[in-house]
């Protein structure tokens, strides 16, 4: 039988102080009993913040995720405008059906669909329609249209949750939607906002609707379909999300009493979509802020697009409610929990901590009765008892701090010293793994940071400087500067990459785009095949989800022009000094490890002046989060470089790293932070 260190210490102090801590408890139960009130109000007080906090990062999480998927939907509607682009440029097939629907009922291959709420749909055929201005090149368009319900399908069952519909738009008249359903579709589509915005000039673009089909609440991506050698607008094409089915998606596996997609009004706020309980709807309630004082301030944090949690009446009821700004036009996301739940676990605090003490009192005071008569005999042994084992232990953890791994214990007390003991045991050769894992992961960053540039390379017309800083041991950022055989004196390669998370996986798939990178960039013809050519590679050798951003750019000092492609990635930033204004290098490609068949684009500039400067880097340097969870963001970056344009690239360089760890107060990076500055002498 065990008998724990802790009655063996205080048979010991009650043997030797019985009298004072006698006298002195006798005292202190007045004391004790304030102690009490006190703790109890602490409880409570924990309990309450700690619920807050809670259901901030929760919400807060959510909204990152909407905006994550956002992100993944802007992707698969350019992968849709891809597939209908070739579809387009094929040659006319043969004996392919196509079905324009009529209204004269649902034919035999229809069946209702829980997704789009029992409306009866074909997951095999396109839907398709001409409007009353079409011209022979639509009528033609439409059989093509109708071979691309196989790839429709497939970007249906991978998209986002709530994917509803997918549309094309073209100018000549032609109209398809998939999955296909019955019913005349509506010829005129001039007016469709998502429509005239995209073919308006803008590439890709997001907005709010209302499916007429299901009644949802819908939103709407659309981006623009291109023909011909010189990229023609010939239409567009868009998917149609349900945001009742995306909010369960991200709310779903959380706890909130309500959750809501809301839009704020002038003095009111209006309710999209609620997930209340286990069932999510949409709504369109309209909440007035004119009799509720706190939703005044509530409707203010939405239209502010700050996160925010306050405790007030919502809906009828004491809730704590917590919002955050989505960042796709003008929906927020809004958890409310009734703080009823949230009082009732404090008050069982309180109530237990009162309880505790209470009985804590009593133990005391009976303890010193019984223990009146224990001999100091007694005492003097259980202390030679408890010295003994702490003296082999603590010699034990000697010797394991002067490196030696085969230090060991073999205590027998029969209490906690002996499980203590135990767990030394069996510590020591965790502790020996561990740090061989961390003396591996050191040489890991090693070889990866041996990898990056060690100095920048000498061109002449150009100041040149990079840098990357890694939040973890290893990363998956990357830069790098290659001056090829084909080059001439005054021209140069610039990289910059960017591979979805961090990490080991990261580094090891930068490390293979390096190698594709420098192994093929002598060989390929222009920017546009070296990017083709590591994109297949990579699909080839990474696994499904792994993928990367790339921003490849040849300059030319004596001719002053520069050629890029961008997989993906944010666009650089030009600075000239002598017009004092900006302009970004933007790309039109999708990130390298998605699609295989892609074709990359180059694009050109030229034409600067001395003193122009160019910064290229990855979104761990806007996105970085301040204590407030605030971004740094693109103004602040153009800001330090107009002001710091008369320095080197180096300096200008350190400049922005400074900034950013003065502006994240003192919290840790969260994302690898990549920068490459040019400025031309």
């Amino acid at each position: 039988m065990r008998v724990s260190i802790r009655t063996k210490l205080l048979i010991l102090l009650m043997g030797i102080g019985l009298a004072p801590v006698a006298i002195y408890a006798w005292f202190d139960v007045s004391a004790a009993r304030r102690l009490g009130a006190d703790l109890a109000e602490q409880a409570r007080w924990s309990l309450d913040e700690a619920a807050r906090e809670k259901l901030l990062l929760s919400v807060q999480d959510a909204a990152e995720d909407f905006r994550r998927r956002h992100l993944l939907l802007e992707t698969q509607v350019k992968l849709q405008a891809r597939q209908v682009e070739r579809a387009l440029a094929s040659p006319a097939p043969i004996g392919t059906q196509v079905w324009v629907p009529n209204g004269a009922g649902e034919p035999a291959f229809l069946s209702p669909s829980a997704r789009h709420g029992g409306v009866a749909v074909s997951f095999d055929r396109v839907a398709t329609a001409l409007g009353t201005d079409a011209s022979m090149a639509a009528v033609g368009a439409l059989p093509r249209l109708q071979r691309v319900a196989p790839s429709l399908r497939g970007l249906h069952d991978d998209g986002i949750e709530g994917t509803l519909w997918h549309h094309v738009v073209l100018r000549n008249g032609a109209r398809a939607i998939f999955p296909g359903r019955a019913g005349a579709l509506s010829s005129d589509v001039a007016n469709l906002p998502w429509y005239r915005a995209t073919l308006g000039g803008q590439a890709i673009t997001s907005s709010r609707s209302v499916d007429p089909a299901t009644g949802l609440p819908t939103l709407i991506v659309a981006t623009q379909i291109l023909q011909g050698d010189n990229a023609t607008v010939v239409g567009a094409t868009a998917i149609e999300v349900s945001l009742p089915q995306a909010l369960e998606a991200v709310a779903g596996g959380t706890k909130p009493e309500r959750a809501l997609l809301v839009s704020a009004g002038p003095s009111f706020l209006r309710i999209v979509a609620e997930r209340s309980g286990a069932r999510t709807h949409a709504s369109g309630l309209i909440l007035p802020s004119d009799a509720v004082p706190e939703l005044k301030e509530l409707v203010a944090d939405v239209r502010d697009g700050r996160p925010a949690i306050r405790r007030m009446m919502f809906d009828g009821e004491d809730s704590l409610v917590a919002s955050d700004a989505i960042g796709v036009f003008d929906i927020h996301l809004v958890y409310a929990v009734p703080y009823r739940d949230v009082a009732a676990a404090a008050e069982a605090a309180q109530a237990s901590v009162a309880d505790r003490l209470s009985g804590q009192r009593v133990a005391v005071l009976w303890g010193l009765l019984g223990l009146a008569a224990a001999l100091v005999g007694v005492a003097l042994a259980v202390s030679r008892a408890v010295t003994r084992p702490v003296g082999q232990l603590a010699s034990s953890a000697r010797q394991l701090a002067a490196g030696d791994f085969s230090a060991r214990t073999s205590l027998r007390s029969g209490d906690e010293l002996q499980e203590l003991g135990e767990l030394f045991n069996g510590m020591v050769p965790r502790l020996r793994e561990s740090i061989r894992m961390r003396e591996s992961l050191g040489l890991a960053m090693e070889v990866q940071r041996d990898l990056l540039p060690q100095r920048p390379p000498d061109v002449p017309g150009f100041d040149i400087a990079g840098l990357s800083i890694y939040c973890d041991e290893t990363g998956g950022d990357y830069y790098d500067f290659l001056r090829l055989p084909q080059y001439g004196p005054g021209e140069v390669a610039v990289v910059v990459g960017d591979v979805a998370g961090h990490g080991i996986p990261a580094a090891l798939l930068m490390t293979t785009a390096r190698a594709l990178l420098r192994s093929q960039s002598p060989e390929c013809g222009n920017l546009a095949q070296v990017m083709g050519y590591v994109n297949r590679h990579l699909v080839e050798d990474s696994r499904a989800g792994r993928f990367m951003t790339m921003f490849l750019a040849l300059l030319d000092s004596q001719r002053r022009e520069v050629h890029w492609v961008s997989a993906g990635h944010d666009p650089a930033i030009i600075y000239e000094p002598e017009e004092g204004g900006f302009r970004d290098m933007p790309g039109v490609d999708i990130p390298l490890g998605v699609d295989a068949e892609w074709r990359y684009h180059e694009l050109f500039h030229s034409g600067w002046s001395d003193g122009t400067v160019l910064v290229i880097g990855t979104d761990g340097i806007w996105e970085t989060r301040n204590s407030a969870g605030e971004m740094f963001g693109k103004d602040a970056i153009r800001s330090l470089i107009r002001a710091n344009a008369g320095l080197a690239a180096a300096d200008l360089a350190r400049v922005i790293t400074d900034a950013l760890a003065e502006f994240r107060e003192g919290r840790g990076q969260r994302d690898d932070v990549t920068l490459v500055v040019v400025k031309s002498t």
